[in-house]
């Protein structure tokens, strides 16, 4: 009886992980970097050339989730984790917008987070790939940010 026991909660622990693991997205961006937004809001962005002649391009905006409790925030160096591409699937940033066209990634991205799915970006810093989860907010068009080397 034990032994039957033993056997249902192995497999309903084993599901669980499985059905964990199809939540989370990984999308490779190596050259990629955080910026500090408002209210000291961690927020990355991923930028597209847009193909209305009305527009430069368009801004995928996402909120890295910094929080700890109400009143503490994190820095982004605790929030990434180092992460081997090898245990992983993953898509990277040139793949999805070379087969998506701007609409079609926006609904993408909504898509997701009204799932249930997770998504991280994976970094490379100094040799090494982080990834970090985003909460996606939205499209901006012709939105410039300039990186200064921080």
């Amino acid at each position: 009886m034990k032994l039957k026991i033993s056997i249902i909660i192995f497999f309903n622990v084993a599901l669980l992980f499985a059905q964990s693991d199809e939540n989370k997205i990984y999308l490779l961006d190596p050259n990629g970097f955080e910026r500090i937004g408002g209210y000291k809001k961690i927020i990355y962005m991923l930028n597209k050339k847009d193909n209305n002649p009305k527009f430069n391009h368009d801004s995928f905006k996402f909120t890295v989730p910094n929080r700890s409790g109400y009143d503490k925030l994190l820095r982004f160096n605790d929030i990434r984790k180092k992460i081997s591409l090898d245990t992983i699937n993953f898509t990277t940033k040139k793949k999805l917008f070379s087969e998506m066209e701007n609409y079609e990634i926006h609904e993408y991205f909504s898509y997701l987070f009204r799932n249930g799915k997770s998504l991280f970006i994976i970094i490379k810093k100094h040799e090494n790939y982080y990834h970090f989860p985003v909460q996606y907010n939205g499209t901006e068009k012709n939105l410039e940010i300039l990186n200064h080397g921080f």
